[in-house]
């Protein structure tokens, strides 16, 4: 288990718990002077293993041993957001953890063979900045 604290763009940074560890090069990404990676932000926290997490990072992964967080394009600031080609509106301010949003979405998320995250086949995107991107992995889900 892995916890972070990630500059979202608010006053101050959320603290997230991960089972990724050290896999995926999160210090890397969250060093001082780097981009935050990808974040799921409007989830109920919860508390994993005692720490309270308040966001859930997303990452694609080949295989069990073989994860990268997505990044955001070049020119990210912390707290811009993310949205998916073809599904414009506003997000829930807290997605419901008894509906369970994410198992549904889960299975509709991949990074396709030029390395974009995608849900149902549109990019995630940052708008006026581009696609967010899979480091060096392809067609594989994201989790």
């Amino acid at each position: 288990m892995s916890v972070q604290e990630v500059d979202v763009g608010e006053e101050t940074p959320r603290t997230v718990v991960s089972k990724l560890g050290g896999r995926t090069g999160l210090e890397e990404v969250t060093s001082s002077g780097a981009v935050s990676p990808v974040l799921l932000c409007n989830i109920k926290a919860c508390k994993v293993r005692g720490v309270v997490s308040q966001a859930r990072l997303i990452c694609c992964s080949a295989s069990d041993d073989c994860s990268e967080l997505l990044a955001p394009p070049p020119g990210s600031t912390p707290g811009d957001r993310v949205t998916c080609l073809n599904y414009p509106g506003e997000p829930d301010r807290e997605l419901q953890s008894k509906q369970r949003v994410w198992d549904l979405v889960q299975p509709d998320l991949r990074v396709d063979s030029k390395g974009v995250a995608n849900y149902k086949g549109c990019g995630f995107e940052v708008k006026g900045k581009g696609l967010c991107r899979a480091p060096s992995l392809t067609n594989c889900p994201i989790r």
